[in-house]
C-alpha cells in the first residue's frame, strides 16, 4: 500500500510539475509572441511615419516652387519656376530591414509594398539629381545671357537666342514638375497598399495615420489664394 501511494505521489507530483512547465513554457512563448508582433507593428507605423516624411518633402515643393501663382502652367515656366538650392534636400531613406517580415507575408501584396517604397525612394533620389542639374542649367543660361549684349531680354527672345541652353532648363524644369507629382501621388498610394496588406496581416487597423487630404487641401488653398 505505501509502495502504491508513493507511486501516486510520484505520478502527481511529476504530472503537476510538467502542468506547471508547460504552461509556464505557454506564457513565455505567449509573451515572446507577442513583443515580436509589437515589434513588427512598431516597425510599420516607422515606416509610416517615414512615407509621412518623403510625401512631406514633395508637397512642400509642389506648395512653395511648382505651384506658386500658377507658374507650373505658364509658357516661360523653366524661367519663371524656382526650385529648392543646391545641397538643400536631405537625403532620406527607408527602413526596410524593419520591415523585412511582409517578404514572408503569405499574401499577393506585402512583397509588392517593399518595391512600392523603393519606388518613392528613387523618385525622391531622382528629384534631389534634378534639382542639382537644374541649378547648372540655370546658371549655365544665365552666363550665357550674361556674354551677349542683346536690345532686349524677353522670354521669347532668350528662348529664341539661346535655344540649346533654354532647352536643357525646359526639360529639366518638366522633369522635376512630374518627379513632385509622380513622388507624392506614390507616397499615398503605398500609404493604402501598406494598411491594406497589414490588415490581411495582422486583422486591425490601429496604425499611425497620417492625413494626405487635409495637406492636399492647404496646398489648393495657397495655390488659389
Amino acid at each position: 500500500d505505501k509502495a502504491a501511494d508513493n507511486t501516486i505521489i510520484f505520478i502527481a507530483t511529476f504530472v503537476a510539475a510538467w502542468a506547471g512547465g508547460a504552461a509556464a513554457f505557454g506564457m513565455e512563448r505567449q509573451t515572446r509572441e507577442e513583443k515580436e508582433r509589437q515589434s513588427k507593428i512598431s516597425a510599420a507605423n516607422r515606416t509610416f511615419f517615414q512615407i509621412s516624411i518623403f510625401y512631406d518633402q514633395f508637397h512642400n515643393i509642389r506648395q512653395y516652387f511648382t505651384d506658386v501663382d500658377n507658374v507650373r502652367d505658364s509658357e516661360y515656366r523653366a524661367l519663371n519656376m524656382n526650385s529648392p538650392k543646391p545641397g538643400a534636400m536631405q537625403n532620406i531613406a527607408f527602413d526596410l530591414p524593419g520591415i523585412s517580415y511582409f517578404l514572408d507575408a503569405d499574401d499577393n501584396i506585402s512583397a509588392t509594398v517593399i518595391k512600392e517604397l523603393l519606388v518613392v525612394e528613387w523618385l525622391y533620389k531622382a528629384l534631389m539629381s534634378t534639382v542639382e542639374e537644374r541649378a547648372k542649367a540655370w546658371e549655365a543660361l544665365k552666363s550665357s545671357v550674361a556674354a551677349v549684349t542683346m536690345p532686349e531680354r524677353t522670354p521669347e527672345a532668350i528662348r529664341t537666342v539661346f535655344f540649346n541652353e533654354y532647352l536643357a532648363l525646359d526639360q529639366l524644369t518638366t522633369q522635376f514638375v512630374e518627379l513632385v507629382d509622380e513622388g507624392a501621388r506614390k507616397a499615398v498610394e503605398v500609404d493604402k497598399q501598406m494598411r491594406d496588406a497589414l490588415r490581411i496581416q495582422f486583422g486591425t487597423d490601429d496604425f499611425l495615420k497620417v492625413n494626405f487630404e487635409a495637406q492636399q487641401n492647404d496646398t489648393a488653398a495657397n495655390t488659389a489664394g
